[in-house]
């Protein structure tokens, strides 16, 4: 992330999309505006010697011509993170169909769960809005959307009860 990917009057933060390779504009919240503008203040000089990039490789542990992060750097150090807190649970193991690649672990927290998890919360802060909930995960298609939020039937059949068990209630005592 570069420093001219920020527009410090609209709070914007403009980057191109890992997965879509598109460029998305989002907007910073306060909190993090405010930590990411005094970041910056306190590593000016750094930041300024590693062309605008934020976070900057650290020459000492990298052989890398370009003073910018590699792309996995936030996963790997998750991934560090994780181990080091004893919490790399499994769940399953992946069946690759590429035969030069070998078989690879499937582990329960990752940086993809994190995002899973942050747009459950916001679907049920905005009592499963869709359209709302598609625009915040910056899905193209809703249906990409429903993939993270889609109920189980319970859950479904349950949801169906209450609506209609209060509209009949609602009815006979209006």
């Amino acid at each position: 992330m570069n420093i001219n990917s920020i527009d410090l009057e609209t709070k914007e933060l403009t980057l191109k999309t890992e997965k879509a390779q598109v460029m998305d504009s989002l907007l910073i919240p306060i909190p993090l505006f405010k930590d990411t503008i005094a970041f910056i203040s306190k590593h000016k000089a750094e930041i300024e010697k590693a062309q605008g990039y934020l976070f900057y490789a650290n020459k000492l542990r990298t052989k890398r011509p370009e003073p910018s992060l590699e792309q996995d750097y936030v996963r790997n150090r998750f991934r560090h993170y994780v181990r080091l807190a004893g919490l790399d649970g499994i769940y399953d193991t992946s069946d690759e169909t590429n035969p030069n690649r070998s078989v690879r672990h499937l582990h329960r927290l990752t940086t993809h769960s994190l995002r899973h998890y942050a747009i459950i919360s916001f679907a049920k802060q905005t009592n499963g809005s869709l359209v709302l909930t598609s625009r915040y995960a910056r899905h193209a298609n809703p249906s990409a959307t429903m993939r993270y939020i889609g109920k189980d039937k319970i859950e479904l059949y349950r949801n169906i009860e209450q609506v209609f068990s209060d509209q009949l209630s609602d009815y006979y005592l209006g």
